[in-house]
């Protein structure tokens, strides 16, 4: 006897009747509920708008407007950077454009790249160069040590800046086996730095916060977790900078100041035209042609050094030469080797320093040194440097480089083997 209709109608189907249609239909509309989420969709905006800042690097991008902050000033962007990225190199070079200038030189002879010599290149890729792949190279096939240098020279760098990045590599948890520091007279006598704490290195620095500062500062919740956001979001970690763009965008449209610094220094019954507002040291035109021929060395930056070191101060020469010793106690401390390096000048710029003043200053350089059984280099010592291994009175072009950094990886290797 066949089952009555309304019985057929109450069996349920079989699992095999919808493992094959009901059950995909089932999961594609969970997906489409998730990926309809508000929560799901301002995720993935989130990290959009992240992978866009991190690729493009609109900060940097703005450079020549001068509206950026001073995180993102080319002198110094690099240095945030490298604290805070996973990189453990095995020597940090310190000190200022004296040694950024050969190692991009010998660095773009070593990579088949054409030398530049235009001001755009000057200011967006070698003051703002980390490495030294030439000198890399010399100690690799020397001695068959595969080092990480990182070079953290800066433009007008002084030793109290040097000692500051190094403090602040070891607070982020870089710890070199060897610290190098330029002690050329400009990092102990430039009249335009007479004051530590106002240098560019120290505004980004001394308040720069890394794992190793929070710890000892036995930092509270709050610190830790803006740390933490910023380690992770990078849109948060600049969001200051971004705040100055819009700010100084906006002022620079309106015509009104900028803060109530820029307003008090205003012409009394107004304020300042936009044209008359203080501009960044970064303002530089945006349209720099490239140019690829090396001029005769004139001595462009001679003035410079007449004026610098036409009245030295004693004071702040006894300043910096406390920095540096206070650089290799904190060496010394942390088990990390040091090499002073007395970088090579033309004849034409050494002259302009005080004879006496010089020798002083090699005198207290080398006694601090022997105090805490600190390496000093004089490369000038080894090989004869003239004018055609410069490009102006200081910086050394490729052939001075060549020269410079083939005495470097000799005592590189010579410290490092004697562990």
């Amino acid at each position: 006897m066949s089952p009555p209709l309304t019985t057929l109608k109450a069996i349920k189907p079989c699992a095999s009747d919808t493992k094959s249609g009901a059950k995909p239909a089932a999961i594609r509309q969970r997906l489409g509920r998730i990926c309809r989420s508000l929560t799901v969709i301002t995720l993935v905006l989130l990290l959009s708008f992240e992978a866009a800042i991190d690729v493009f690097k609109p900060l940097k991008m703005l450079n020549f407007t001068g509206f950026t902050g001073m995180n993102q000033y080319y002198v110094v962007s690099k240095l945030p950077e490298f604290l805070s990225s996973s990189e453990h190199p095995d020597v940090i070079m310190t000190g200022s454009s004296l040694l950024l200038v050969p190692a991009v030189r010998c660095d773009e002879h070593m990579h088949g790249k054409k030398a530049r010599f235009d001001h755009y290149y000057y200011r967006n890729v070698i003051d703002s160069y980390l490495r030294a792949d030439y000198l890399q190279k010399l100690i690799r096939e020397r001695a068959g040590n595969h080092l990480i240098i990182a070079n953290l020279g800066t433009l007008a760098g002084m030793v109290s800046d040097q000692f500051l990045i190094f403090k602040k590599s070891l607070g982020s948890g870089k710890k070199p086996k060897l610290l190098i520091c330029d002690v050329a007279p400009r990092g102990f006598l430039d009249r335009n730095r007479k004051e530590y704490d106002k240098t560019p290195v120290y505004i980004v620095l001394a308040d720069y916060t890394c794992l190793g500062d929070l710890i000892k500062s036995k930092a509270d919740l709050n610190s830790i977790c803006v740390y933490a956001i910023g380690s992770l979001w990078r849109y948060f970690h600049d969001r200051a900078d971004y705040r100055t763009v819009v700010m100084r965008l906006l002022a620079h449209v309106s015509g009104h100041p900028a803060d109530m610094f820029t307003a008090s220094m205003a012409p009394k019954g107004g304020t300042s035209p936009p044209a008359e507002q203080p501009k960044s040291e970064i303002t530089a035109k945006a349209d720099d042609v490239p140019d690829y021929v090396e001029k005769p060395n004139t001595l462009s930056d001679i003035g410079g050094y007449e004026y610098m070191y036409q009245k030295v101060d004693r004071r702040q020469m006894k300043k910096q030469l406390e920095f540096l010793e206070q650089t290799l106690e904190l060496a010394q401390q942390s088990g990390v080797k040091v090499l002073l390096v007395k970088m090579p000048l033309t004849n034409e710029n050494k002259i302009l320093l005080d004879a006496d003043i010089s020798a002083d200053l090699n005198r207290q350089i080398d006694a601090i040194a022997a105090k805490y059984r600190a390496a000093v280099c004089d490369p000038s010592m080894e090989h004869d440097y003239s004018l055609a291994d410069f490009e102006d009175s200081s910086h050394m072009n490729r052939s001075g480089g060549e020269k410079f950094f083939d005495t470097l990886s000799k005592k590189i290797i010579a410290l490092l083997s004697d562990r």
